[in-house]
């Protein structure tokens, strides 16, 4: 009598089965090897049918992967009279054309006071309907913005302060330079 030949079915299954057999053995000896100078009473029951409680993030096969890092982005201000604007900026406003009155030297758009006044200007308040619309939805990390006006202290600083909060908002990290409003005029 001839015997019939194993299927090819076959020798796949009985692999996968040695293989599934001996990372059991394995595991268990691995889970002893930490007691091997300890009696029996002292290590630990082997139960092979309970499961393992080994965690192992999915994200990464390192182990759990930080929070991902807001973007990072620049605001420089400036005044004309004292320069040009800054280089590598990716986006340059001009507000000098802003009407926001006058403001005294120890003014400037830190203070509360004065960015209120200037962000009731209509202008102020197209400039800054513009920086969201516009730019904001381009911003990218690392991304460097420069607003000037004429002596760098009161309208740039109030547009780059109200715009910085609206970017911290979004999620944003926001470095601010504030490069003249030291400068006296």
């Amino acid at each position: 009598m001839r015997s019939r030949p194993r299927s090819a079915l076959h020798v796949p299954l009985l692999h996968t089965a040695l293989v599934a057999v001996s990372v059991i053995a394995l595991t268990a000896i691995l889970s002893l090897a930490p007691h091997a100078g300890t009696s029996l009473a002292a290590r630990p029951a082997l139960a092979l049918a309970e499961p393992t409680t080994q965690t192992v993030s999915a994200e990464s096969p390192t182990g759990p992967t930080t929070a991902p890092v807001a973007p990072t982005v620049t605001i420089e201000t400036f005044g004309y009279k004292f320069g040009k604007a800054p280089r590598g900026c990716r986006f340059v406003a001009d507000v000098r054309n802003v009407k926001a009155g006058t403001f005294t030297q120890k003014q400037n758009g830190l203070m509360a006071s004065v960015r209120r006044r200037v962000m009731k200007s209509a202008g102020a308040k197209a400039w800054h309907r513009y920086f969201l619309n516009k730019w904001v939805p381009q911003l990218k990390d690392g991304d460097k913005i420069a607003i000037g006006c004429a002596r760098g202290h009161h309208r740039s600083v109030s547009l780059a302060v109200v715009l910085g909060a609206d970017l911290v908002a979004k999620g944003y990290k926001v470095e601010f330079i504030h490069r003249d409003i030291k400068k006296r005029w």
